[in-house]
């Protein structure tokens, strides 16, 4: 039906040689047809709401072919927000990306992030340079391609690509929108996005197998730096791993490696990467001798991998019902060793830690961390587990099968309360699996009452005991109690706020604590590109705002009293801003129309007071208008030209700090257009209100 359409066998010269359906949605055919003169390039085309005529949209759609003979096409539909696609356009050999929001009637190239993900301005300005992603589908159809959206999260799109005035095709930086394409910021691996708080990490351009880790405000808008250097490494599928893992069970707290001079060492945090502490290693050695490794020489060291079967555990593993209890995969050193794994163990957190076993062995943790099952991590055929009930101070062994058997994975039964587990696995490679149930209940004579257990209050490893503001006491099982904790046990006790001390302040966006001036304490300074005075882009005049002290409180930190370093903060009345950024273009992009269409015009502008502003527009056919208080004004800007021509218009921005101004050339010929025509400007665009100006 398609390529017998009228408009397709009337338009085309020859027939066409390839089609593709790009989209079949709200009674409309989206597609892609590559004409006869065409080899690596498609003409997007879209029908009528009967799917017979076709009109088009788009010319020069870059595509690739595939090892299949496979055709891919260089445009994705954005899922979420209905009509938004993202092309890559193909003209004298550079490839660019557009983006349309209303189904192709108007593309536009991507706008660059305006600031590093530390803020530094970035060098990559409009017009001569543009975002650009790779619209690739992944071979592997359980992993993502190069861009990434999805029906529940509208306006959300992440990407593969790269700055500059064309698309590389060995670049792929990872970009991410949250308000579907209009601002992008540089990525970004997502670790942590609960209590109200971003926390990501981003490889900047002069990495290569490390990333900054940063720490979001409250509205995931602007970023603070909390940890450099992190050490990430590569899969076999192009999955990057990043060396960062969120404990489960207390929040705040993050194991990470960081790489320095080659040497990667494992570092914790207890109040979300505020402050970084190596792990102190183990008193004694698993024969109760005393341990050679002594700080600050020496410490304790993670792998911090996941594994690549989910059956498994990872090198480390936590779960949020067994608060304190970390389980890892690692050595003791100066560094970490990628092939030692002995593993190791505390019940408090982090602060004080037991050599286990002296090779790696996957866990299961069951009953909240009442039983620790625990079996040899190795390509030979096993018929025992290890299994703790004291928190890993002692171990049983267990005969789970009278034959051995590769074990493929560890499964628990629904709840967290369960003892019942099942080892699953082959007798040789050929053979079926093999299922063992591994029940528990029957090892313990008794249900635990409220005397069976003691409590441990939470600490750094410095011993400060009010983290994130707060002193938090929890509950466990004494060593001497051998009873199950089932389904009603909770194991936090209390929580109790403490008084403000500098150690509940992070350094605010803008500001870091320089390494070299650690002797004058946790103090913040501004760095270089920082202006704390600054007065921030929505500040109009009459209104006021305050700058930064240089601290904030940080995030889910509730603490009470005491000391208040946001307190000072001073306050400022917004300064009259001249116009800058001044933009002048026709909705639609099109520079070409008919005498007596109605034309509208954009004026952008991106930075400056617009209340106090004039605007003095003329068209060159002899009507000039002057705007001023565009804040009040509620009818649109249209205009009509009678005679053919080349019109060029000019405006102009003008207030008592400054000026700015733009030209557009526009051709009015014979041919048939229609055009909408509005005048915007940014300030209230962010607020989804639109200015309106009508000509006469």
């Amino acid at each position: 039906m398609v390529t017998n359409s009228p408009v397709l066998t009337q338009s085309l010269p020859q027939r066409p040689a390839d089609v593709q359906i790009v989209s079949t949605d709200e009674n409309q055919v989206f597609l892609a047809l590559q004409e006869w003169y065409q080899t690596d390039m498609y003409n997007l085309y879209q029908s009528d709401p009967q799917g017979v005529y076709y009109s088009i949209v788009l010319e020069n759609v870059r595509s690739t072919k595939q090892p299949e003979e496979n055709v891919l096409i260089d445009i994705l539909e954005v899922r979420g927000i209905k009509g938004v696609f993202l092309a890559n356009q193909k003209i004298d050999g550079k490839v660019m990306t557009l983006i349309t929001y209303n189904k192709g009637r108007d593309w536009e190239p991507l706008a660059p992030p305006t600031t590093e993900m530390n803020g530094k301005p970035v060098s990559c300005k409009q017009p001569d340079c543009h975002l650009h992603l790779h619209l690739r589908w992944a071979d592997n159809p359980y992993v993502s391609g190069t861009v990434h959206t999805k029906d529940s999260a509208p306006g959300l799109i992440m990407g593969a690509g790269n700055l500059g005035s064309q698309l590389v095709e060995y670049k792929e930086e990872m970009y991410i929108t949250s308000d579907c394409g209009k601002t992008w910021r540089q990525d970004v691996q997502i670790v942590s996005t609960d209590e109200n708080q971003v926390f990501l990490a981003l490889q900047e351009w002069y990495q290569t197998d490390m990333y900054n880790l940063y720490q979001s405000d409250p509205q995931g808008v602007y970023y603070s730096i909390v940890l450099e250097n992190v050490r990430s490494t590569k899969q076999p599928e192009e999955n990057v791993l990043i060396d960062i893992l969120e404990v489960r069970g207390i929040k705040g707290v993050f194991l990470a490696n960081q790489k320095i001079d080659g040497k990667v060492m494992t570092l914790i945090t207890y109040n979300k990467g505020r402050d970084w502490e190596p792990l102190a290693p183990p008193t004694t050695e698993m024969n109760g001798k005393p341990v050679s490794c002594k700080q600050p020489d020496c410490h304790l060291h993670l792998h911090l991998r996941w594994a690549d079967n989910p059956y498994v555990s990872g090198t480390v593993h936590t779960k949020d019902s067994a608060p304190g209890l970390i389980m890892g995969a690692g050595n003791l050193g100066s560094q970490l060793v990628e092939y030692k794994e002995e593993m190791y163990i505390t019940s408090d957190c982090g602060k004080t830690w037991r050599q286990v076993f002296e090779e790696e062995h996957h866990i299961l943790y069951l009953d909240h961390g009442g039983v620790i099952v625990a079996i040899k991590d190795t390509s030979i055929p096993l018929k025992i587990l290890k299994f703790s009930t004291d928190e890993g101070r002692t171990w049983s062994i267990h005969n789970f099968t009278s034959t051995s058997v590769f074990v493929d994975g560890l499964l628990s039964e629904p709840g967290d309360e369960t003892l019942v587990m099942t080892v699953f696995g082959h007798i040789s490679y050929r053979s079926d699996w093999e299922l063992v149930k591994v029940d528990f209940r029957q090892s313990f004579p008794r249900q635990c009452t409220e005397a069976d257990y003691d409590s441990w209050k939470l600490t750094d490893l410095q011993g400060e005991k009010c983290i994130m503001g707060q002193e938090r006491m929890y509950r466990r099982r004494k060593e001497s109690s051998f009873c199950i904790k089932g389904k009603s046990y909770t194991s936090a006790l209390t929580a109790k706020p403490c008084q403000c001390t500098e150690k509940d302040f992070a350094c605010d966006y803008g500001f870091e604590r320089a390494p070299s001036l650690r002797l004058e304490g946790d103090r913040c300074y501004p760095d270089f590109w920082h202006d704390p005075d600054a007065p921030p882009e929505n500040c109009h005049l009459g209104h006021s705002y305050k700058s930064s002290t240089g601290y904030r409180k940080v995030i889910t930190n509730v603490c009470e009293g005491g000391l208040n370093k946001e307190q000072s903060a001073k306050q400022h009345s917004c300064p009259l801003l001249p116009p800058r950024g001044l933009q002048l273009g026709i909705k639609g992009q099109m520079l070409a129309v008919a005498p007596g269409d109605d034309i509208t015009f954009i004026v952008h502008q991106e930075q400056g007071d617009t209340t106090s502003t004039r605007y003095q527009v003329d068209l060159i056919d002899g009507v000039r208008a002057i705007y001023e208080n565009l804040t009040v004004t509620d009818e649109p800007i249209q205009h009509r030209y009678e005679k053919p021509g080349v019109y060029r218009v000019n405006v102009k921005a003008e207030n008592s700090a400054g000026h700015d101004q733009a030209t557009l050339y526009i051709q009015v010929t014979g041919s048939q257009m229609i055009r909408d025509l509005y005048l915007t400007d940014s300030a209230f665009m962010m607020n989804s209100e639109e200015l309106r100006l009508k000509f006469s």
